[in-house]
């Protein structure tokens, strides 16, 4: 799968991180992502799956960030002011995210679990 890299940027705040991302211009829904690198593109492979099995809520725009650049151990977070859902790129197997998820402390169990929980926070 390969990305529009050469679109525009645009810039994104989260928290006090200011992200540089390119919009992908590969699916249906508003989904930029920061670095065009094999987990980015892992990452928008789950995204794009676990987007076309949910219903019920309204998707707003989604940025993959690097984990380096998400608030620390952060998985997603919702910035309700710009209305943007911000994925961490080391979300990028299933396995991996399983693994991260496996201590109970989180309510999700899987990657569109934390989705999910992140459209919850929209919604309310």
């Amino acid at each position: 799968m390969k990305f529009d890299m050469m679109s525009k940027s645009r810039m994104f705040k989260l928290d006090k991180q200011l992200i540089r991302a390119h919009r992908a211009r590969t699916n249906n829904y508003d989904i930029w992502i920061q670095k065009n690198n094999q987990k980015s593109r892992e990452v928008f492979k789950i995204l794009s799956t676990a987007l076309k099995d949910i219903s019920g809520y309204e998707i707003p725009r989604i940025v993959i960030v690097r984990g380096s650049q998400m608030p620390k151990d952060s998985f997603s977070a919702y910035d309700k002011t710009s209305d943007t859902i911000f994925i961490n790129n080391k979300l990028y197997a299933d396995d991996i995210v399983e693994e991260m998820l496996s201590d109970g402390y989180f309510a999700a169990r899987n990657f569109r679990g934390i989705l999910i929980h992140e459209l919850v926070h929209k919604k309310h």
